[in-house]
């Protein structure tokens, strides 16, 4: 965890007079937070029914640490909802001196403050929760490398190792924690592992069986055990996820009715409200629309998420990438122009307005495109290699099979395989023979192919390639195998994939496109009613204006565009930055242009 965060987090503690007891819950995500293990206990003991081992027992003074910062947690937690609920209160007072407030007023310091501090307890969880998801996707990966190295004769404690060292991501850090504190005890680490994340993914202790069985079976049974040991975890995430992809289009589909097209709906009838004497005045209005409503789909998406068992994260690109140009001016420009042009057409188009909404839309999705559009860029060609990989360890593996050197098959690979994979093997090729390194840094050494195109996938290949290269002609039937265990993989990732998109697919179509419709469509229709056009007169002499209730809704519908783009990136693949902000950006622009042209056509038409 950042220091200058945990400066800041004692700072607001130390406002708040009792001494805080975090849960056990909060410690245990805290620790998975700060890179610590996932399943020890508050009191740094092991968990009932696991033996206390090297790699299970947990340092006093690291596990003391994360279990003061989870009680720094727990005091911002109480400091911060104290302080909300507050200026709630002043605002209540404000609004009852002003205007007459309604009567359920009173009651919102309390619940602003308790829904503050409970907030700031559960963030931390729901952080872990969510990076847990995206580790496990990474289990097949892992179980793989480690069957590659057994099928190489290592022991399972050196294929637990390179498992962990090759591979990314918490589970590949847990893993090589595990290996590395195994040595004092001449264990493998790989129980240890499959206890450790037992709660979350209880295959890994049927894979790591098969696997540590497979070290002792006879030649012809050792490779059906680690086939086996692959499919294990393999066929429990695909399963997993056509489950999940089953038992979520009940509450999508709530989620789509209640929050989409239900409130959208009614704004057309504010009017008809007005007159049957139920009048729905201005405050009342724009905190059902731009408070309450936005908190329930807020609240809803985090839930449809946080229940969701596996993901298969994207690769990561971090924006200091060299590949990655700055976009920091190009940003600039486009927020301006974007906003720029939202306003002026807007104000054209429509009246003045909307020139908010629609200035903040195109402003954010322009901006968004901008930022990300680079990074969306390189990750195609990352993916556009990935998926070359298996022929060419397929291609590699029966070259090296026929007698050649893995060196020579390298090269011959590069030569015939098409796209990004050719390039990447071709350049290997040319950086092997030119500066007379091994295949790893040909591969993965300063401006290497898989350097310039950053790929997880591509790093442990290079790896598995230079192993080959040393243990000569029986390692063409290896990379053959691998070659099918990608392939293998990859199917099930698109299976898993698949069994969401129709949900993920409605999901975006409704923010960008549906959503929009329908909302500036009924905003036209209301505002060309008797009553609203001009100002509709409500019970306490307040008035709720056609501006107002444009304005509310136009923003609601840009709620929308963000939230339903980020729960449908995160059902299918996770939350990742970037790939978030891409698809919010597309999703911002074309739901302002789409809510915009949909208030200037309906208008003209009443």
């Amino acid at each position: 965890m950042n220091r200058s965060l945990l400066r800041l987090l004692a700072v607001v503690a130390a406002v708040w007079p009792r001494e805080p007891t975090a849960s056990r819950e909060l410690c245990r995500a805290v620790r998975f937070l700060t890179g610590g293990t996932t399943t020890v206990e508050s009191n740094g003991t092991a968990p009932t029914g696991t033996d206390e081992t090297a790699s299970t027992r947990v340092d006093k003074t690291t596990s003391t640490r994360t279990d003061e910062t989870a009680d720094l947690v727990v005091a911002v937690g109480y400091v911060t909802g104290v302080c909300a609920g507050t200026l709630a209160a002043g605002a209540v007072c404000v609004a009852w001196v002003t205007t007459e407030a309604p009567a359920w007023s009173v009651v919102t310091p309390a619940v602003v403050g308790l829904t503050t501090t409970h907030t700031v307890h559960r963030v931390p969880v729901w952080v872990a929760t969510f990076r847990r998801t995206r580790a496990l996707g990474t289990a097949a990966t892992l179980i793989g490398l480690v069957a590659v190295r057994l099928r190489l004769g290592a022991p399972p404690e050196r294929a637990a190792a390179f498992a962990g060292r090759v591979g990314e991501g918490p589970l590949a850090g847990s893993l090589a924690r595990h290996a590395d504190a195994a040595r004092a005890t001449a264990g493998t680490g790989l129980d240890e592992w499959a206890a450790d994340w037992r709660p979350w993914f209880p295959a890994l202790d049927r894979s790591v069986a098969l696997l540590l069985a497979a070290t002792d079976a006879p030649p012809g049974l050792r490779e059906q055990t680690l086939d086996r040991a692959v499919a294990a975890v393999g066929d429990v995430v695909e399963t997993r996820a056509a489950s999940f992809a089953a038992s979520i289009r009940g509450p999508v589909t709530a989620l789509y009715a209640g929050c989409v097209l239900l409130p959208l709906a009614l704004v057309g009838a504010v009017p008809a409200a007005s007159v049957a004497g139920l009048p729905v005045g201005p405050v009342g209005f724009v905190v059902a629309y731009d408070l309450l409503l936005p908190a329930v789909v807020v609240v809803a998406s985090a839930w449809i998420l946080l229940d969701r068992p596996v993901a298969f994260p994207p690769p990561r690109l971090p924006r200091t990438h060299p590949s990655l140009p700055s976009t920091r001016r190009r940003t600039v420009f486009a927020a301006v122009g974007g906003a720029t042009t939202g306003w002026l057409v807007a104000t054209v188009a429509v009246g003045e307005w909307a020139a908010v909404p629609v200035a903040t839309g195109f402003g954010l999705g322009w901006a968004s495109l901008a930022w990300f559009r680079p990074t969306q860029s390189l990750r195609a060609r990352v993916v556009e290699l990935e998926r070359g990989l298996p022929d060419a360890l397929a291609l590699v593996g029966r070259r090296v099979a026929g007698g050649a050197a893995v060196e020579r098959a390298v090269t011959t690979a590069g030569e015939r395989l098409p796209g990004p994979v050719g390039e990447a093997f071709a350049a290997a090729g040319r950086r092997r023979r030119t500066l007379g390194v091994d295949l790893e840094r040909a591969f993965c050494g300063d401006a290497g192919p898989f350097v310039r195109t950053p790929t997880a996938t591509g790093r442990a290949t290079a790896t598995l390639l230079a192993v080959a290269a040393e243990a000569g002609p029986p390692a063409g039937e290896l990379l053959t195998t691998e070659a099918e265990r990608l392939d293998t993989l990859r199917d099930h990732e698109r299976q898993a994939r698949r069994a969401v998109a129709t949900v993920t697919d409605t999901l975006e179509q409704t923010a960008a496109v549906f959503g929009p419709l329908v909302g500036g469509a009924t905003v036209a229709l209301a505002s060309g009613l008797d009553g609203l056009s001009a100002a509709s007169a409500v019970g306490d002499g307040t008035t709720l204006s056609a501006a107002t209730v444009g304005t509310a809704v136009g923003v609601y519908v840009l709620v929308l565009a963000v939230v339903l783009p980020t729960l449908a990136v995160g059902l299918r693949a996770g939350l990742d930055r970037s790939r978030v902000g891409y698809r919010v950006g597309r999703s911002l622009t074309a739901a302002t242009a789409t809510f915009l042209a949909a208030t200037w056509v309906t208008g003209l038409l009443v």
